[in-house]
């Protein structure tokens, strides 16, 4: 189950693949606010990179303006490939 989850994460570009890992950090639901503040991006810019998560169903809406991860194996998945990704 873990080489598909990293499957689809390799899919991503590499700024969703890194907007994954900080929504991964924040915890079980993020907003869009708060990934703005932890991720730096510009709003247009989140906006798109929440759209290729959506897309891709890396992501859910929860609420009318919180996110989740579609499954917590995901978020896992996405917390290790930052955590691989920072210890380089």
């Amino acid at each position: 189950m873990q080489a598909i989850l990293t499957s689809r994460l390799a899919q991503l570009s590499d700024a969703a693949r890194e907007l994954a890992g900080v929504a991964a950090t924040i915890g079980r639901s993020f907003t869009f606010d708060l990934l703005a503040g932890a991720s730096g991006e510009s709003e247009d810019r989140l906006a798109l990179l929440l759209d290729e998560l959506w897309t891709r169903r890396i992501i859910q809406r929860q609420e009318e303006d919180a996110y989740d991860f579609s499954h917590d194996k995901l978020r896992e998945a996405a917390a290790a490939a930052a955590s691989q990704a920072a210890g380089r």
